[in-house]
């Protein structure tokens, strides 16, 4: 990861974009991730554990489809444009309700770790959520 991006950056870069889901979708994606601070598919070292345009199976047609970015274990993430074919279609995963959706206990022993998933230190992720809502939505 060579770059930071600032969420206000962010939000006015990506807030009136008019870019083609396949022309912008990556370049969104690596955005994010640089706002974040966590690598991207492309960072070092590659893996076929965290990819864009992973070959995956759509569910409940057996067919073959594409993510436009995929992590093992953690997400698979589609990009939709704006067409009439996929309205309905996309949805909002599970959204986090309090300051941890597992039992305190489990949350307690994974802080107790070294490090997490992604070989940060979890005192370098975890914090109080104070930042604003870049949807200007309430919570």
């Amino acid at each position: 990861m060579t770059t930071t991006l600032s969420a206000a950056d962010f939000a006015a870069k990506w807030r009136d974009n008019a870019g083609r889901e396949r022309a912008s979708s990556q370049e969104h994606f690596i955005d994010l991730c640089r706002m974040l601070s966590v690598p991207t598919p492309n960072d070092p070292p590659a893996s076929a554990d965290y990819t864009f345009e992973a070959s995956a199976e759509r569910l409940g047609t057996g067919s073959q489809g594409w993510a436009d970015v995929w992590k093992r274990r953690c997400f698979g993430w589609e990009y939709k444009g704006a067409h009439t074919e996929n309205v309905g279609v996309s949805f909002m995963g599970s959204s986090k309700k309090t300051s941890f959706d597992i039992p305190g206990d489990m949350a307690r022993e994974m802080l107790g770790q070294p490090t997490n998933v992604n070989g940060r230190l979890n005192a370098d992720v975890v914090a109080a959520d104070v930042s604003p809502d870049l949807g200007d939505r309430t919570r």
